[in-house]
């Protein structure tokens, strides 16, 4: 089954956005589960949002851990207040789609928030 762990924090300054997805959902073989696709998927697509993002205005602090051979994806993004909004907009579309994904394939994937 694949976690994942979806959490904001509100910090003194700023907002802090974390996402954590860990595990195999065992919809299909290694290679070929499109509900472990459709997840690496929207974290790609999000991970590159907040980069153009970032290259554009320089506005983020972040930490991204990846290790994709063990079947783990952290990142926890720290944006300036004043650009807190493109970022939680971002994260807003994450957590909806891995949401979606979870409603439909229930067996396979654990969304927590």
């Amino acid at each position: 089954m694949t976690r994942i762990s979806y959490k904001i924090n509100a910090g003194d300054r700023h907002k802090n956005y974390r996402v954590d997805i860990s595990g195999h959902s065992g919809y299909s073989a290694y290679g070929s589960d499109i509900v472990c696709s459709a997840i690496s998927m929207l974290f790609a697509a999000a991970g590159q949002q907040l980069w153009e993002y970032d290259r554009e205005n320089s506005f983020l602090r972040y930490e991204c851990m990846l290790n994709a051979g063990e079947g783990h994806i952290e990142a926890t993004v720290n944006p300036e207040k004043e650009n807190g909004a493109k970022v939680e907009a971002v994260f807003e579309m994450l957590k909806t789609g891995m949401e979606m994904i979870a409603e439909i394939y229930p067996e396979n994937v654990d969304f927590m928030r």
